[in-house]
């Protein structure tokens, strides 16, 4: 069993390797303008990914817990969105602060690699402290 100061360890030293990097996503979450309130926050999962890069996130964001998850965000600049995909879905051209998940890890042991989509000579498609699977447990 690992102890919480473990985790945080990784989380942070995961974040260093990614900031700055540009890679693809196809769920991200994002604060949007909103007619009804100043910012909306919207889920978003894409048929086809968009391009991003990991900007600078604050170390309370990294070392976000979620009971017995340690659950960090990245914040994220979304590069390229392609024209037909901000007609289909127009909020995309709101968003006014987005992030995503990276690894997660909880104090049992299990982990989560964050959902970078992985194509040939990209990003990586791995999770630093073991093994990969595409569906979160």
């Amino acid at each position: 069993m690992r102890t919480r100061e473990d985790l945080e360890k990784w989380a942070l030293e995961d974040y260093k390797k990614v900031v700055g990097k540009t890679f693809f996503v196809q769920e991200f979450s994002a604060y949007v303008n909103s007619e009804f309130m100043p910012y909306e926050s919207v889920d978003f999962s894409l048929e086809e990914p968009v391009k991003a890069k990991v900007v600078g996130t604050s170390e309370a964001d990294v070392l976000h817990w979620n009971d017995e998850w340690l659950d960090p965000y990245w914040d994220l600049e979304i590069l390229e969105i392609p024209a037909a995909m901000l007609a289909e879905h127009p909020k995309l051209a709101k968003m006014a602060s987005v992030y995503m998940f990276g690894d997660s890890y909880s104090l049992d042991g299990k982990i989560q690699p964050a959902r970078i989509d992985p194509r040939p000579g990209g990003p990586r498609d791995w999770s630093p402290r073991g093994g990969f699977d595409r569906k979160r447990r």
